[in-house]
């Protein structure tokens, strides 16, 4: 196993993708069930437009984002991971957790139409978020993941600017796993340090101070804590 993970709107129009739905002759209306397709990294596959969130409490710089949902297969898995390998040139790319593409093949997987930004969801669990530089799409991705269902996730405290980013889309720390130098990333650069991971959760009940444990046992208790919310 790797050791985790990743650093990982305003109300938007629908960009022109909505198509009319031939089975219920409506049009321009989300939450209906509206495919369009799309091209990302070479790659055509057929997507259901989201959305976007508004991105309220979120630097100037944060940029709205509209996402479509990939429909679920081999084709969508191997066009995710695509967009998603290309952050492994950006200074914090080796903090992104990129899953061999069978991983994908059993989650939801969101993009934005250029394929620039995008994240995954493992039932609550939110994975592989990234954001291509230029995109400043990070807290879009991470405000419509949590609409999405988003409740826990983990990710390196590289100088503790991902917890802080995460802490504005309501996720708290709920343990900390110790740097293993067994664990780390091929290619880990030295400035980024050797930092702890925590496990965060949606939740109005964080320790007052996350303890220290085993990784395992922090996802454990992260989805403990997600539950909770519920």
């Amino acid at each position: 196993m790797n050791q985790p993970r990743e650093p990982k709107g305003a109300p938007g129009g629908t960009g022109g993708r909505f198509k009319e739905n031939p089975a219920s002759g409506v049009s321009g209306l989300p939450g209906l069930d509206m495919h369009v397709p799309l091209t990302v990294a070479g790659h055509r596959v057929n997507a259901l437009p989201v959305g976007s969130e508004p991105l309220d409490g979120c630097p100037v710089t944060s940029q709205p984002k509209e996402f479509f949902r990939l429909d679920r297969g081999r084709d969508s898995a191997v066009a995710f991971h695509d967009c998603l390998k290309q952050v492994r040139r950006s200074p914090y790319g080796s903090a992104v957790d990129v899953h061999p593409v069978e991983d994908y093949e059993g989650c939801d997987l969101y993009l934005t139409e250029n394929g620039r930004t995008g994240f995954a969801l493992r039932g609550d669990e939110l994975i592989s978020v990234f954001s291509l530089p230029g995109e400043h799409g990070g807290d879009a991705a991470v405000a419509r993941a949590v609409r999405q269902g988003a409740r826990r996730l983990d990710c390196y405290s590289i100088h503790h600017v991902l917890p802080d980013f995460y802490a504005r889309h309501g996720f708290r720390p709920i343990a900390r796993v110790a740097w293993d130098d067994e664990y780390a990333p091929a290619g880990w650069p030295a400035e980024l340090g050797r930092p702890d991971v925590v496990a965060m959760a949606v939740t109005d009940n964080p320790p007052d101070t996350p303890p220290v444990v085993e990784y395992d046992e922090a996802l454990l208790m992260a989805a403990r804590a997600a539950d909770e919310k519920r």
